[in-house]
């Protein structure tokens, strides 16, 4: 084989590698186990439960759709609520704070339920334990979730049921 040849034939070689490690990386779809897709669905569990915390220790009534982003919600009224408002609202934060810093999550029994190759994504069922560290009783309820990698590599997290 000629010189220009054998340099052809590694540029090709070279160009496909990248090619197909590029489209890999790009293309990914999440498995239900991988490390990132666990932490994020913990992190998504730990969010939801917080809400829920602060919305069982309102004395306002929560409907279901404003329990989403209701510990957000109350940070952000607390910077403009005035001082006897922003002390209740203070302590309704730090209870549900303490209240979660009692509790450990834990995945369980994760699998797959669908796989979209073309939109990049899965859908996951399992279980999601929950310990009280001072009494140690425990808890499992059941949740549903979707998985996609951004472009940034980071994980989308999409709770399904919960």
């Amino acid at each position: 084989m000629g010189m220009n040849k054998r340099w052809s034939v590694l540029a090709v070689a070279v160009m496909i590698s990248i090619l197909a490690g590029s489209a890999c990386t790009k293309a990914a779809v999440p498995s239900c186990t991988d490390e990132k897709v666990k932490a994020a669905v913990l992190e998504k569990a730990r969010e939801i439960s917080r809400d829920i915390l602060v919305a069982m220790g309102s004395a306002a009534s929560f409907k279901p759709a404003q329990v989403k982003g209701a510990y957000q919600a109350l940070k952000a009224k607390m910077e403009q609520a005035n001082e006897p408002h922003r002390e209740e609202i203070g302590k309704l934060l730090s209870s549900a704070d303490s209240g979660m810093a009692k509790i450990s999550l834990e995945l369980a029994d994760l699998r797959l339920m669908k796989k979209d190759d073309a939109a990049h994504t899965v859908a996951c069922a399992g279980g999601l334990m929950f310990s009280n560290n001072e009494t140690k009783k425990q808890n499992k309820a059941s949740l549903e979730f979707t998985a996609q990698y951004n472009e940034d590599h980071t994980v989308r997290i999409e709770m399904t049921r919960f």
